[in-house]
């Protein structure tokens, strides 16, 4: 009794771990699905990637939620939470990484791998910014956003994808 009780254990862990490994698995068709949404977005200039984790200039990576960057024509919706060095703010420590502002220049590379490399040069009317996106054709994202007065900091996300 005690072996059919552990074959019939094993056997159910086993049906489990097929059927989760399947699902975890992306068809080709969904893949170039992905690919070709990211692609189409990027092309029109609309997009929002998701913030996951943010990786400070000093101290450890921390896990966020809930914070995002958005590229809307020539409009940025940058909305981070930012650790560092703050080097010259107004009073009351200004807008920080949380504001909306009309582009000032939007360069996009594709680079050998597939990855875009787009360059974004914008002024918050406060600070001037440069957020350097890393974006691969499935949707990852990595991002560095510099600036006069503050520390360069650096985000990895993924692609909203609806």
């Amino acid at each position: 009794m005690k072996k059919l009780f552990l074959y019939l254990c094993a056997a159910v862990v086993a049906v489990v771990a097929v059927s989760a490994c399947g699902a975890a698995r992306m068809t080709a068709a969904e893949k170039a699905q992905i690919e070709q949404t990211v692609q189409e977005n990027l092309t029109a200039k609309d997009y929002t990637v998701l913030i996951q984790l943010m990786m400070p200039p000093i101290g450890a990576s921390r896990a966020v939620s809930n914070y995002s960057v958005q590229v809307k024509g020539d409009t940025l919706v940058s909305y981070l939470p930012y650790i560092g060095q703050a080097y010259n703010l107004p009073y009351g420590g200004g807008k920080g990484l949380d504001f909306t502002a009309k582009i000032g220049h939007y360069h996009d590379q594709v680079l050998q791998d597939g990855n875009h490399n787009i360059i974004i040069n914008l002024f918050n009317g406060e600070d001037v910014f440069v957020y350097n996106f890393n974006i691969s054709p499935s949707g990852s994202a990595f991002l560095t956003v510099s600036s006069r007065n503050r520390q360069t900091i650096s985000y990895t996300g993924e692609m909203y994808l609806p």
